[in-house]
């Protein structure tokens, strides 16, 4: 285990923006959250998987609901610290760990924050290796661990538990349905398992990943060179377009973010277009009309000068942005991972192809 100090967490956290493919929460609200605990001196552990107890009793707790613009809303930390410590009652056992649901600026954040407030280590894994807009779109939900027992927490003070449940997709269905009457947005927690259990299946040593990539942003730009190329560098992924932002339409649609944004190409990319759809996270881009990269691939929209991330629905007309590319862990690649979080499963007739295979 080792402990994350003020800088530690700000990069894992802007890593963790970046990887979360214009999804995972803002960025902003997921500092505030964790800068208000630094200050109350609450300290922050990672754990490898290794680390714990076989026999520890690990939880997921995230947050449910549509993302917004930048201050267009407060969100509370309090709802999935709720949500956590309600299902620790219901099974009458306390967690000894914490491992996040996705990777966000938000959602690890809140992970991180539950983990503070309770003592306890932030493991270096997640069930996602991004953010992902669909509950079942989960690695938890590939390998079969099941979702329930799980608690929700709403910002209105209401506490539920759903002892069981059809599968991760109805799961998906009554959350958010509460997420959609709750302000778009309510704490979460489930998957309660055992570490011999988890550490079979989840994606491994991705919070470091998130700090390297956190980290190589902000050296490269001390060194003033270019934070983009940087990124896709230490995430083993590709530069796939730089352009300015033409057009974004939005709107949110049962408890999700839907948009797409249109972007003309720039320095090496003049002439081209580009375009991304995005269901609160990025999911299907194309270039110059046809297909570029799907999930779950990683598809991130970074500001061009600084190679900060920029989260649907941030992206502004005018901006001058760098579309980074990411391979998706081996789990996903499975055809169980496809079908459940492949092109197809967005309603798009398009055959999942891996990003280095277009772009190798």
């Amino acid at each position: 285990m080792r402990s994350l100090g003020a800088i530690e967490l700000e990069d894992i956290l802007i890593g963790c923006t970046i990887l979360g493919t214009g999804g995972g929460g803002s960025l902003s609200e997921g500092q505030r959250l964790i800068k208000g605990l630094i200050e109350k001196g609450e300290k922050f552990t990672l754990s490898k998987l290794e680390d714990l107890d076989p026999k520890a009793l690990i939880g997921s707790p995230y947050y449910c609901g549509s993302i917004s613009p930048e201050g267009g809303k407060e969100e509370s930390g309090e709802v999935a610290l709720k949500a956590f410590e309600a299902l620790e009652d219901y099974l009458s056992e306390e967690f000894k760990g914490v491992i996040a649901a996705e990777l966000g600026g938000f959602a690890t954040a809140g992970a991180l924050a539950v983990a503070a407030e309770r003592g306890l280590p932030l493991l270096d894994a997640d069930a996602a290796g991004r953010a992902a807009p669909d509950l079942q779109c989960s690695i938890f939900y590939v390998m079969g661990i099941p979702i329930a027992p799980m608690a929700v927490a709403s910002p209105m003070g209401d506490v539920m538990i759903v002892k069981q449940v059809q599968d991760d997709r109805r799961a998906e269905e009554i959350i958010r349905r509460i997420a959609v009457i709750s302000g778009n947005m309510v704490g979460v927690c489930d998957h309660p398992t055992r570490m011999e259990m988890l550490q079979e299946v989840v994606i491994p040593n991705t919070i470091s990943l998130a700090e390297k990539v956190g980290r190589v942003r902000r050296k490269a730009m001390e060194k003033e060179d270019n934070p983009c190329k940087a990124v896709a560098e230490a995430g083993n992924g590709y530069l796939l377009f730089q352009g300015l932002v033409t057009a974004h339409n939005w709107k949110v649609e049962e408890g999700f973010t839907v948009g797409q944004i249109k972007l003309t190409g720039i320095d090496e990319c003049k002439g081209e277009e580009y375009t991304i759809w995005y269901k609160n996270e990025n999911i299907i881009s194309w270039c110059n009309g046809e297909v570029d990269v799907t999930v779950p691939d990683l598809i991130s929209i970074l500001d061009k000068d600084t190679g900060m991330p920029i989260t649907n629905p941030n992206c502004d007309k005018g901006k001058r942005v760098s579309v980074i590319g990411f391979p998706a862990s081996e789990q996903w690649r499975t055809p169980d991972g496809i079908t459940a979080f492949g092109p197809k499963f967005f309603g798009h007739d398009v055959e999942y192809v891996p990003i280095e295979r277009r772009r190798g």
